[in-house]
């Protein structure tokens, strides 16, 4: 049964015919379920890659010198006020740091 179509196209019955008004479900075996978990998982890993490079944030590659000017530190002794000291100090400028008394600030300061 091939029906010629306007424009020249060729049409075909669909397989199972017109006389059965459902269509059985076709199974698609293992090909198609690895397809689809490897599609999901490599969905997830480039969103994981992007997420991880929003959420790090910036890094300060700024040279200038700032020799002279003063700056004061809370938290100096560890995370992100300790690596901005390092910065501050390879660039120049004078050091406040605070932290919890004299001795723990005389004590953590010599990492810096």
């Amino acid at each position: 049964m091939k029906a010629a179509a306007p424009g020249g196209f060729l049409v075909l019955p669909w397989p199972g015919g017109s006389s059965d008004p459902e269509p059985e479900p076709v199974e698609e075996g293992r090909g198609g379920l690895m397809l689809r978990c490897g599609a999901l998982l490599g969905l997830t890993l480039i969103c994981v890659a992007v997420l991880r490079k929003w959420i790090a944030g910036g890094v300060c590659r700024c040279s200038a010198r700032l020799d002279g000017k003063t700056v004061l530190i809370t938290g100096a002794n560890t995370g992100i006020g300790k690596e901005t000291s390092r910065d501050m100090a390879r660039r120049g400028q004078t050091l406040l740091p605070t932290l919890w008394g004299p001795l723990f600030t005389w004590c953590h300061c010599g990492d810096v």
